[in-house]
């Protein structure tokens, strides 16, 4: 290691003639010569001797409490206090948007282990909505398709040669009918976003059975439209049957 007291740095220029209105400062001004002194303090301890002084409470890692005031915690025993929530078996899993719950279900469980998919709410002309996204940066493309073929086709895409153009052709197939089967239960807000029309598929901190019982209502979009579009009808006939009465 390099001592600093023993540095000395010169540095030489040479010689030329003071310029004229210079000449009557002294010679010593312009000398470049001088030796760099540091303080002693700042290099006597070696990198060994500062780490010794460490002790374990200087391992613990500083948190922002949620009223802003710091709090020294050790970070393990930073521990998530959410209660666990319960996945369908894979005996019971029998429809897509079971597939769908266990994922937000584990990510809600352990947020970190499945980013795939994860639940959003967002305000959309002025009223709240709540449903699931599947983020970009993941690669819903891919994703996607090996969890249809997975469930609905019981095929392993990603065991598959990915080369193939006839496999490369199956991810696009199975990605098109994804998104095609979800769009029959949620609103598509954008590509990968789609929101709960009405009955919501996920509720943090229910349980399984009403989770299932909440899913057993959920109907298509186009059946929806269908009984919308009867209720409608019933009035006008109950009238126009009233009118054809008056007439007769």
């Amino acid at each position: 290691m390099i001592n600093p007291h023993h540095l000395n740095i010169e540095t030489h220029f040479p010689q030329q003639a003071a310029p004229q209105h210079l000449a009557s400062f002294p010679p010593e001004l312009f000398s470049c010569e001088e030796e760099l002194s540091l303080p002693p303090t700042l290099f006597d301890s070696g990198v060994n001797d500062v780490a010794a002084e460490l002790s374990d409470s200087d391992m613990e890692k500083e948190f922002l409490s949620p009223v802003g005031s710091r709090t020294s915690t050790p970070v393990h025993m930073e521990k998530d206090s959410r209660p666990k929530m319960e996945k369908f078996p894979l005996d019971k899993v029998s429809d897509f948007k079971h597939v769908i719950y266990n994922l937000l279900v584990d990510h809600h469980n352990d947020p970190a282990s499945t980013p795939f998919v994860e639940p959003v709410t967002i305000v959309l002309d002025g009223e709240v909505r709540t449903g699931f996204r599947f983020p970009d940066p993941f690669n819903p493309d891919k994703k996607l398709p090996e969890l249809y073929a997975q469930h609905i086709r019981r095929a392993r895409l990603d065991l598959e040669n990915q080369d193939s153009i006839f496999i490369q052709d199956l991810y696009k197939f199975y990605l098109r009918a994804c998104l095609e089967l979800l769009a029959k239960y949620f609103e598509k807000c954008d590509k990968y976003t789609f929101l709960d029309d009405g009955v919501p598929l996920f509720v943090a901190g229910t349980s399984l059975k009403e989770s299932e019982t909440r899913m057993k209502t959920m109907r298509t979009r186009a059946r929806k439209r269908k009984s919308a579009a009867r209720e409608t009808k019933k009035p006008s006939s109950k009238r126009s049957k009233a009118k054809h009465v008056d007439s007769e």
